[in-house]
């Protein structure tokens, strides 16, 4: 065995090749604002300073700070991998400049490596929220998935895939899970907004699961073009307790569309469908399914054709309820 492990050649770290070449990275104080790249890139005035005006670094809980690396390859190594990292953010500027003596200027303090995945810790929570954007990035013949964790609680920053951040179309890249980015068709939603994004449904049954409840009303709404922008999977989201259920969708748009198919049959139960308790926005106005059928039936509504209108109940637009009519002129 001495033998044949002195003929083995000296072991390597793999190599990887280096990001494109990119402009000189600006300084994110000097950037102006651009409409195509996530607000993250220019979020460091999200980062506290020490009272002498130096970056707090390591601020913020560890989970803020940590990302889910999928996709990897079994050969790679911590310090390989976090190499990588680094030299991929530093080479499309989203680090954060000027704070050269932390981690020598590097966004990424720790790497670990697992078989199959990793995690990767940046020294600032903006940092990670950058870090995001190279999500699809190519390293030693795989394409990386990186994500938050799943335990992860915070705010949800927007990312663009590496392929949409460089520039440089790549047909072999995989199309990122819906999960990781919002699709170009929605509207881009805060997650506190989710009160306005939700729908009780009411008189489900014992034989209904989360699934297929979920895929029933998506076909429906896709079958009446009930569906916002085209997107034909509006609901995300499906919980059944029994006699009721609550179902996420993507845009608030969707969620007033939904509300069309109030009293939809469903395994023999007529599905109610109302806005929760606890909604505090505007109200829109919306058929029963008998209504959306006599409309498809009279050609109202026609597949392929545009979605309808929504109207409000306040009779106002999507920008807001009418202004309000001014008081007559006091007679003196």
């Amino acid at each position: 065995s001495s033998s044949s492990s002195s003929s083995r050649p000296p072991a390597t770290a793999p190599s990887f090749a280096p990001p494109p070449p990119m402009p000189p990275p600006v300084p994110l104080a000097a950037q102006t604002p651009n409409p195509h790249l996530p607000m993250s890139m220019g979020g460091v005035g999200l980062c506290p300073l020490n009272p002498d005006g130096t970056l707090m670094m390591q601020h913020g809980e560890k989970i803020n700070r940590e990302l889910f690396i999928g996709n990897t390859v079994p050969e790679t190594s911590d310090a390989v991998l976090k190499a990588f990292l680094n030299a991929a953010m530093s080479r499309v500027g989203l680090t954060l400049p000027n704070f050269p003596h932390y981690n020598n200027g590097q966004p990424i303090i720790q790497v670990r490596v697992t078989s199959k995945f990793a995690f990767a810790q940046a020294r600032t929570e903006v940092e990670a929220a950058n870090l995001l954007n190279l999500n699809n990035v190519p390293f030693m013949g795989r394409y990386l998935k990186i994500t938050r964790p799943k335990n992860y609680t915070g705010v949800k920053t927007r990312a663009v895939t590496w392929q949409e951040l460089t520039g440089i179309p790549d047909p072999m890249a995989p199309i990122p899970d819906d999960s990781l980015t919002v699709k170009t068709s929605q509207t881009i939603t805060d997650p506190n907004d989710k009160v306005f994004r939700e729908l009780f449904v009411g008189n489900t049954t014992e034989d209904m699961d989360d699934e297929g409840l979920r895929a029933f009303l998506n076909q429906t709404l896709a079958q009446v073009n009930l569906c916002w922008e085209g997107n034909k999977e509006p609901v995300l989201k499906c919980r059944v307790c029994g006699k009721f259920a609550f179902i996420e969708l993507a845009t608030k748009e969707d969620t007033a569309l939904a509300m069309n198919l109030d009293n939809v049959p469903y395994k023999d139960a007529s599905l109610k469908l109302s806005r929760p308790k606890n909604f505090p926005g505007r109200r829109t106005k919306h058929c029963t399914w008998n209504e959306i059928l006599d409309k498809v039936m009279k050609g109202d509504i026609v597949a392929g054709g545009p979605t309808p209108p929504i109207e409000y109940e306040d009779g106002g637009g999507p920008d807001g309820p009418p202004p309000p009519i001014p008081a007559p002129p006091a007679h003196g």
